[in-house]
């Protein structure tokens, strides 16, 4: 019996001393990372809204309204901000306004535009004394539109947008949706979900 029992270890300890098969490696993540808001997110100015594009909770890019005074007028700039290695599509200092199903991506990007890691204006508020306030920007005749965005994870770029919704006649814009494309280096259409 002893034997038995004896024979039955030093084979068990043999089949656990086996090689094992290596584990696979992982498979870098693919699809598009979504977020849609339960309500619309304003920013005004002292109140920025700021977006976690893809959910490592460090801030990717900040909205918010600045006051800049000169020519003796107020100009009240609602700006797009990017953090660290995230990237803002703009021509002209000005965040480009996209309809739906615009291709973000290397080879979506046309040939006037650069990608800024800095701002680009949204829409201007002018105002002069004992004048009606004028307005200026991309944004001024678009009440929905998407913005190109990048950001730069493990090395690589992602791309992404996000969607805003421009209210000139109540003197705001909010966030509503944004994501963007795990694949790093691929292409997403602004409005893209999946």
């Amino acid at each position: 019996m002893r034997t038995i029992i004896l024979t039955t270890l030093v084979a068990i300890l043999g089949m656990s001393c086996q090689d094992d098969e290596p584990l696979p490696t992982p498979e870098p993540e693919s699809g598009i990372h979504h977020v849609i808001l339960e309500e619309p997110a304003f920013f005004h100015y002292l109140q920025p809204y700021e977006i976690d594009l893809n959910g490592d909770s460090m801030y990717d890019f900040r909205f918010s309204v600045g006051l800049v005074y000169s020519d003796g007028a107020t100009h009240e700039k609602f700006l797009a901000n990017s953090y660290r290695d995230a990237k803002i599509q703009i021509v002209n200092y000005e965040a480009v306004a996209y309809d739906k199903d615009f291709v973000v991506g290397p080879q979506g990007d046309p040939t006037n535009t650069i990608w800024d890691i800095f701002s680009g204006e949204l829409i201007v508020k002018t105002i002069r004394q004992n004048a009606a306030p004028v307005w200026s920007g991309n944004w001024i005749e678009n009440t929905e539109g998407y913005i190109a965005v990048s950001i730069r994870l493990n090395g690589e770029y992602h791309y992404g947008w996000v969607k805003l919704l421009a209210d000139v006649e109540h003197e705001s814009i909010m966030v509503q949706e944004y994501a963007y494309n795990k694949t790093p280096g691929a292409s997403i259409k602004t409005g893209q979900r999946e």
